[in-house]
């Protein structure tokens, strides 16, 4: 008798137009979105604004680099103000000379400057003729941009004393910039070894001047790290 009036009751329910199917899956769905308001706080959060905010202005910055006229030279505690050239089989005069302007900003380590300056992201900008010195004297921000660096090369020397090894000495400002305001300043050299510089007539001028350019990339990475350690920036 009792199953009889299940199958009534089913009957009567399926007459209803009710889906008893329908009405399981109803139930189950409704046990179920509990659980899925409950895992929902923890998912991975997006990044926080700040973050994002720091990954953003990273991308803005800009590392503005000047280079420095041709190499010069101090030879024993004598000062040439003429550059150093590159002997050839022409007259002196036609020699170019070492390091000059534009040779500065194609072999300039640039990205590692920017590593140095804890910039990576920044944005490298050469500029072809060196900075004024009033311009030096006196700072004006070179950029509109949020965060900004500039490295100012005022004069790249080879020096050679009696008794020791030829060097390459670069002297130069490096300058710091935050929403257009002058964050901080730092003039100082760095100098590296140059081994077979500077290059002898009949020689191999091409490794002489290797050396010379190797030591010289090295003395500008040098100088920011300097400035860095000087003025640490977070």
């Amino acid at each position: 008798m009792r199953r009889a009036h299940g199958l009534l009751a089913l009957a009567s329910l399926g007459a209803g137009g009710i889906d008893l199917r329908t009405m399981i899956m109803a139930a189950v769905v409704a046990l179920s979105a509990p659980c899925a308001l409950a895992a929902a706080p923890f998912q991975d959060a997006p990044p926080p604004i700040e973050a994002a905010r720091a990954d953003l202005a990273a991308h803005l910055c800009e590392l503005h680099v000047w280079p420095a006229p041709a190499l010069q030279s101090v030879t024993e505690g004598w000062w040439h103000a003429d550059p150093v050239r590159r002997p050839s089989m022409g007259s002196a005069g036609a020699d170019p000379a070492v390091l000059p302007a534009e040779r500065q900003l194609a072999i300039m380590p640039a990205v590692h400057v920017a590593d140095a300056l804890r910039m990576p992201l920044a944005q490298i900008i050469p500029h072809a003729q060196p900075l004024p010195r009033a311009a030096i004297i006196q700072p004006v921000a070179p950029t509109s941009a949020e965060c900004a660096a500039e490295l100012i090369l005022q004069r790249s020397i080879y020096e050679k004393g009696v008794l020791s090894s030829g060097s390459i000495r670069v002297f130069a400002t490096v300058r710091r910039w935050d929403k257009g305001r002058l964050a901080w300043s730092y003039t100082g050299l760095a100098a590296s070894d140059a081994p077979g510089f500077p290059p002898i007539a009949g020689g191999d001028a091409a490794s002489s001047v290797r050396s010379a350019e190797t030591a010289w990339s090295s003395s500008v990475v040098h100088l920011a790290m300097q400035a860095i350690a000087k003025h640490p920036t977070p």
